[in-house]
């Protein structure tokens, strides 16, 4: 699916129930509730959305509110969205909404305040009674300002009404399970003549023109994508009118298109900021072009260059297919290649990898405006979360690579594990690691024993309760820091001990972690006298690196549990289990 082309309202609307169909085919849907609560109509804004969710994997179903019934809904006893149980709440609200929209010759300080409160109510009452992810709209400028440029900072002035709200709500949002859709930005962005049709809001109660309500649509999936660990993980990129203008083996380095001296070069240079932005965030920068490395690499070693050398963690400069690289790289990597976005400005190239590897997004650098609007859009990496994992996420993968290098140098591989002098730093789930936990177990596909997704709130929820045990590992060796990479989740009864979830990061795979983990567990059902563990697991095309761990390690298979899909596994000889997972190139520390 060429997610720019449903932007376009009329190709959307001819296209959209045949893509529906194509995508519903996937057997690898995360299925997911969304409320959406309702202060206008928002009947082909639901169709929109479900193509751009169903693009990324997700599958929603839809309860949707009463028109203009969103406070009492949220706030007061609701049988049917109780019974629904969402797991996201929409609050589909424009400045038509506002308390103060229907009073603007009266005094917008004092609506400004009602309306702050009405808002706390309803996003305490959700969190309250649903424990769920709430999406709330900010609001786009009214039309016409009355009072002109005074609007902007006189007390009862449209212009500030707006920002002061939505300063409110950016306030709040950044301390809560509270995300922002941004159409104050998105009105901004198309113009607000653009923005809104009376027509159909008179007749239908549509709060925007059809021909933007793809574009809000999909702002909303991107929101829920992101929060669902669904976004790119990974920038493979090539060099030459790529990262800069020209062929640089043909016209020198010093004469490649980049930095201040020329429009083209300037250009070229914000494609370097925002690259270098993302790197910050820690999106995976690697390079696949065909030239000689030196060659290729004197651009990057310019002056010119706002990217250097220690920017990229795997730089494929050479003359073997692009494709081939791609899939070296995300090896390299341990990613899905569904993870990356490939740039490459050759159109035959583009091509070769959309069909060697379809799973990658690629994306044609015809010119860097055009390119950067579209990353702007699509929104690859929407930022919901942010963890000290994040930020520091490239120095991981540098370290990796540093190990990788180091590897080669052992006779074998447990001598090699022996010489990184691991630590592992054990601590429970809580408020200072709750964020970063909720992030791995929603990010993490293959080492991850039932793919559940869960909301902050649920999380909260969930280790509050008296019978569940948590475990966190942070893994640490001489090339620095993994961050924490392991969690499990343990309920635990006077009978038996339950494994709800375990999830560990690719970053770690066959350092022995999954062991250390498992030894946790032993200790804590020794410790509860408990004789019985058991272990679940569903089947997924990601996640069969571990279908038979439970086995390996000597859990006997129960059958299925209450879901069929669902194997069950026991161990009833935790003794023996606790000896199996002994290692001593890995030292123990309590946080």
């Amino acid at each position: 699916m060429e997610v720019y082309k449903f932007l376009d309202y009329s190709y959307m609307m001819k296209q959209k129930n045949k893509e529906r169909e194509k995508l519903l085919q996937s057997t690898t849907l995360q299925e997911i509730k969304i409320a959406v609560l309702c202060g206008a109509t928002f009947g082909i804004i639901e169709e929109f959305l479900e193509v751009f969710l169903l693009h990324y994997g997700i599958k929603p179903t839809f309860f949707i509110g009463e028109y203009n019934r969103f406070f009492e809904e949220a706030c007061f006893p609701n049988e049917r969205l109780k019974e629904f149980a969402p797991d996201i709440v929409l609050i589909h609200v424009t400045n038509k909404n506002l308390l103060g929209s229907t009073n603007l010759n009266g005094i917008l300080t004092q609506s400004l305040a009602e309306e702050q409160q009405r808002l706390i109510q309803m996003w305490e009452a959700l969190e309250e009674q649903y424990h769920c992810v709430i999406i709330q709209n900010n609001f786009e400028y009214f039309l016409h300002r009355i009072i002109g440029n005074a609007a902007r900072y006189h007390r009862d002035g449209v212009v500030k009404y707006i920002d002061d709200i939505n300063q409110f709500i950016t306030s709040y949002a950044s301390n809560d399970n509270l995300y922002i859709n941004d159409i104050h930005f998105l009105s901004a962005y198309v113009g607000l003549d653009n923005w809104y049709d009376d027509r159909m809001w008179s007749m239908y109660k549509y709060p925007v023109s059809m021909v933007v309500a793809p574009r809000y649509a999909l702002n909303v999936a991107n929101i829920i994508k992101s929060v669902l660990g669904k976004n790119k993980k990974t920038i493979i990129t090539d060099l030459d009118n790529t990262l800069w203008g020209d062929i640089i083996g043909e016209v020198g380095v010093d004469n490649i298109k980049l930095g201040n001296e020329t429009a083209q070069g300037e250009m070229f240079s914000l494609l370097h900021q925002h690259l270098k932005y993302l790197s910050k965030h820690g999106i995976i920068l690697n390079i696949c072009s065909k030239n000689e490395y030196e060659t290729g690499m004197s651009g990057i070693h310019s002056d010119k260059s706002i990217l250097h050398e220690e920017d990229f963690i795997i730089k494929k400069i050479n003359w073997n297919e692009k494709y081939i690289n791609i899939k070296e790289i995300m090896k390299q990597l341990n990613l899905y290649e569904e993870a990356a976005i490939f740039i490459d400005d050759n159109l035959v190239e583009c091509d070769s990898v959309k069909n060697m590897i379809p799973e990658v997004e690629v994306l044609q650098m015809s010119s860097v405006g055009k390119f950067l609007k579209e990353m702007d859009v699509l929104s690859f990496f929407e930022l919901t979360a942010e963890t000290r994992e994040d930020e520091q996420r490239i120095q991981y993968y540098k370290g990796n690579e540093a190990r990788n290098e180091q590897k080669k140098q052992y006779a074998n591989y447990e001598e090699y594990l022996e010489s990184l002098n691991m630590v592992c730093y054990v601590d429970k789930v809580g408020d200072k690691n709750i964020d970063r936990v909720v992030q791995l177990i929603n990010k993490t596909n293959q080492f991850n024993f039932l793919t559940k997704r869960y909301a902050k709130e649920e999380m909260i929820e969930t280790i509050q309760k008296q019978n569940t045990v948590t475990f966190t590992l942070e893994l640490e060796d001489k090339f620095g820091s993994n961050g924490i990479v392991s969690v499990a989740i343990i309920r635990m009864d006077e009978a038996a001990a339950y494994i709800d979830d375990w999830v560990m990061s690719c970053r770690v795979f066959e350092r022995g972690l999954e062991f250390v983990m498992l030894r946790l567990i032993c200790e804590l059902c020794a410790g509860h006298r408990i004789d019985s563990l058991y272990g679940y697991y569903r089947k997924t095309t990601k996640n069969i690196k571990i279908a038979h761990f439970f086995k390996d390690v000597g859990f006997e298979k129960k059958g299925c549990g209450q879901e069929e899909e669902v194997e069950e596994w026991i161990c009833n000889d935790i003794g023996s289990l606790l000896n199996k997972c002994s290692r001593d190139n890995i030292e123990l520390r309590w946080v």
